[in-house]
């Protein structure tokens, strides 16, 4: 059994929810989900539970800073996927990779202001939007490449709108509609941004010129939580991003692009 993520002292106990259907989590995740407790400062597992629509008891939404939480429905939404908000997803995701690699290397930062700045923000207040009116993108929604592709907009938001998101996105893994490996980065770079060390070893940093691993909490059980996602060992994923021309951004996302 994989090693449970460290409770801090005082912290307080996961509690079952009260809807009809616990999730069940993939292995790699389960007992390691955080929530940040802003009273405390401190990272504690979580598991996210929302009412679901079709329940007598009715709707219930959740209130993230703002953003109102469209209903969900236990297990899989029946329906077609969303056409228009699949292709819109894709295309942005698209904006956002031509952007970067349209940098060189030793870019100055006033070509970041200029080029992958305003791709991002654009980016950011269009899923503010989408997960206002629908909830998380999952899978059946708009299918997993642009799931995928929600989650990368999410990932290269500002620090506070990933952190609103990592629930959600929790949510929709529990439920099988988004992808634990998307999950697993998103919970790294929120932890890293938190300045705590990361789970999964997903985020790096390039530190004058050197590819830097961003402090891991298990260093030894590293590729074995790395496994449980299918993802490869980091000595592995470490050469392929060094083989690759390194970091584009100076915390450049590890996962390859076409990576289910």
């Amino acid at each position: 059994m994989l090693p449970r993520l460290e409770i801090p002292k005082g912290a307080a106990p996961v509690r079952p929810g009260n809807d009809h259907q616990s999730p069940s989590w993939p292995a790699g995740l389960q007992g390691r989900l955080p929530r940040h407790d802003r009273a405390a400062h401190s990272w504690v597992p979580r598991v996210v539970h929302l009412a679901c629509r079709r329940c007598p008891a009715g709707a219930v939404t959740k209130q993230t800073r703002g953003v109102r939480l469209a209903p969900v429905i236990c297990g899989r939404e029946d329906g077609p996927v969303n056409d228009a908000l699949r292709a819109e997803l894709l295309e942005r995701a698209g904006r956002d990779q031509a952007a970067r690699e349209s940098l060189r290397p030793g870019h100055e930062w006033q070509q970041w202001e200029e080029i992958v700045e305003p791709v991002d923000q654009a980016n950011t207040a269009r899923l503010i939007q989408i997960v206002g009116e629908h909830g998380w993108p999952g899978h059946h929604l708009v299918g997993e490449s642009a799931a995928h592709a929600a989650w990368l907009l999410a990932q290269h938001a500002p620090p506070g709108f990933q952190e609103e998101c990592l629930p959600l996105l929790e949510d929709a893994v529990a439920r099988g509609d988004a992808s634990p490996r998307d999950l697993a980065y998103l919970m790294d770079r929120v932890l890293m941004h938190q300045g705590q060390p990361q789970i999964y070893g997903t985020q790096y940093l390039d530190r004058d010129g050197i590819l830097t691993l961003w402090t891991v909490q298990d260093p030894a059980g590293l590729d074995e939580l790395r496994a449980s996602l299918g993802l490869e060992p980091e000595a592995q994923n470490r050469a392929r991003l060094l083989a690759a021309g390194g970091l584009h951004d100076g915390n450049r996302d590890d996962r390859p692009g076409g990576e289910a």
